[in-house]
């Protein structure tokens, strides 16, 4: 699976557990870095998804690489006392309410950090991320293949 094909997945399936489509990037070529989507859930309480997906890679090198970028991109969303400053918000998001709602309030301890993963990449979590660190910074993984989205545990 490519990463849109990966992204696509998680989006759907989260979308049919009514969370909400805030923002999502446009597939471009080789490019890297930035938040892939971002829902949101009213459900039990306000919470904020920043996904990041990976495809399959073609080769050791790429997988490694992108491994890398994902959990990069992960980590520099975490704001922890308040959400994206106005310039950076406005810089990312191109809706206003959105903008402004993000801005405000995707601190850390209303937000989750998606990866979603094909299987390719999950041994190598299992040996660079504690889950007790994953636990603390509200990482969540999900194996996404074509028929299958699995949350995954250490």
């Amino acid at each position: 699976m490519n990463e849109n094909e990966v992204l696509s997945a998680i989006i759907d399936f989260f979308i049919h557990r009514d969370f909400s489509l805030m923002y999502r990037t446009d597939p471009q070529p080789n490019e890297i870095g930035g938040v892939d989507a971002i829902l949101f859930s009213p459900h039990p309480e306000d919470k904020y998804y920043f996904i990041e997906a990976k495809g399959t890679p073609n080769t050791p090198q790429i997988s490694s690489r992108n491994f890398t970028n994902a959990v990069g991109s992960v980590l520099k969303r975490i704001r922890i006392v308040s959400g994206y400053s106005g310039n950076e918000a406005a810089r990312n998001f191109l809706n206003p309410e959105f903008r402004n709602n993000i801005a405000a309030n995707a601190c850390h301890r209303a937000s989750y950090y998606i990866l979603a993963l094909t299987p390719e990449y999950l041994e190598t979590l299992r040996q660079t991320i504690d889950s007790a660190i994953a636990g603390i910074l509200n990482i969540r993984v999900f194996k996404v293949e074509p028929m299958i989205i699995q949350e995954f545990f250490w």
